[in-house]
């Protein structure tokens, strides 16, 4: 099968922290033998083994592709919003002339999902689309408000009701989708983990020893860090707990004024760090702390659970479903969203947990099982055959 992939952000050179879950994802589909990938994407971003890169002219790539065109498109003038459409389409429709593709699949129902939309019509190939929660959560408090917007609104329902199928990564995720077409076909598959997490032995060093609280993302409203700070401080217990702050972004000197203000000076912020840096953090914590207002999925979850720390987040995204499986329910604790009380509570209790090395075995065996990138690449694999043996019986 020939699958030819859209998407409008993709890991750069100089940008690989830019959606590394669409390489992770197309690096594992790439493995699988009876599959060949293309990638209709802007240009700049990284060359992988097996894979077919097909790049479009982008005017002022960083600005346009960078901030996510169609997701958020303040600052981004019309005209490039066009020129960034038109460029994609055209690549688009000149790769499946070229090419014998059995099925295109675009990553966020715009703007690639719009360009694969109108491919499908022109070229008769059909379509799926993944939605990875930007485009279709509505949550306006937090900057997510892509569907209040008419226009795209109507754009994002007419991608997913002509979609073959459409992909949710989480509940949450399919819940809002359904939102806004409730007749379109679903199924969801989550992110996966990389495999530098779930093969890290370093997982089960000094696992009696551990006792830091660690956050990682952006500094920005949605990830509730202010909720995060204000259960630290209205505790006695976790104010004599290291709390580490790993991220920037536009509220890192706000976060940080308002925790001198509270006083905790437990509470480190980092910044932005390598990837090796996260990861040593990781090993050496006992909580990964998710306080999100709402998640699209929240992958730090699943890579806490497989570097042995408990899980401690907001009833949301991948959390929520990781809470009520039976193989990680024992490590991981919700409390409704933006409610410090309750993140206090949780993180009090969970302090005092403790795991051994034989469940932690027990945790990253499953998360293999389910959330790998190889697991994840075979159900995308299952779908596409599914999909493309319907259509030629």
């Amino acid at each position: 099968m020939n699958i030819l992939h859209i998407t409008h952000t993709y890991p750069g050179k100089n940008t690989p922290w830019i959606t590394p879950f669409i390489r992770s994802l197309i690096e594992a589909l790439a493995k699988i033998k009876d599959l060949k990938i293309d990638v209709v994407l802007p240009k700049g971003a990284f060359a992988e083994e097996g894979v077919t890169f097909h790049p479009f002219y982008v005017p002022q790539n960083d600005r346009v592709s960078h901030k996510r065109i169609g997701a958020t498109t303040q600052g981004v003038p019309f005209y490039q919003q066009f020129t960034f459409l038109i460029s994609g389409l055209l690549k688009t429709i000149s790769v499946i002339r070229k090419n014998k593709i059995n099925l295109i699949h675009a990553h966020w129902s715009i703007p690639s999902g719009l360009i694969a939309y109108i491919a499908s019509t022109i070229t008769r190939i059909p379509y799926v689309v993944t939605t990875h929660g930007r485009d279709v959560l509505n949550h306006p408090p937090s900057g997510y408000d892509i569907p209040e917007r008419f226009i795209f609104r109507l754009a994002i329902r007419k991608v997913l009701l002509k979609a073959r199928c459409v992909i949710a990564t989480s509940a949450t995720t399919l819940r809002y989708a359904k939102q806004i077409a409730s007749a379109a076909k679903f199924i969801r598959i989550p992110v996966g983990v990389g495999n530098r997490w779930l093969d890290n032995s370093t997982a089960f060093y000094n696992l009696s020893e551990r006792n830091g609280i660690l956050f990682i993302g952006d500094l920005v409203p949605i990830k509730g860090v202010d909720i995060l700070l204000n259960a630290i401080a209205h505790s006695s217990i976790l104010r004599q707990i290291n709390v580490d702050i790993v991220g920037g972004g536009a509220k890192r000197k706000s976060l940080e004024k308002m925790a001198l203000q509270l006083g905790l000076k437990n509470v480190v912020f980092h910044g932005a760090l390598s990837p090796d840096k996260v990861m040593e953090l990781a090993f050496a914590s006992k909580i990964i702390v998710v306080p999100s207002l709402i998640e699209a999925f929240g992958i730090v979850a699943l890579e806490g659970l497989a570097s042995g720390n408990f899980v401690v987040g907001s009833d949301t995204g991948i959390v929520s479903e990781i809470s009520k499986d039976p193989s990680f329910k024992n490590y991981v604790k919700v409390f409704p969203p933006g409610d410090p009380e309750a993140l206090k509570t949780a993180l009090e209790e969970s302090i005092h947990e403790k795991i051994d090395q034989e469940s932690l075995t027990k945790v990253r065996e499953e998360l293999h099982r389910k959330y790998s990138w190889e697991a994840v690449a075979k159900q995308y694999r299952k779908l596409y055959l599914d999909i493309t043996e319907a259509l030629n019986p």
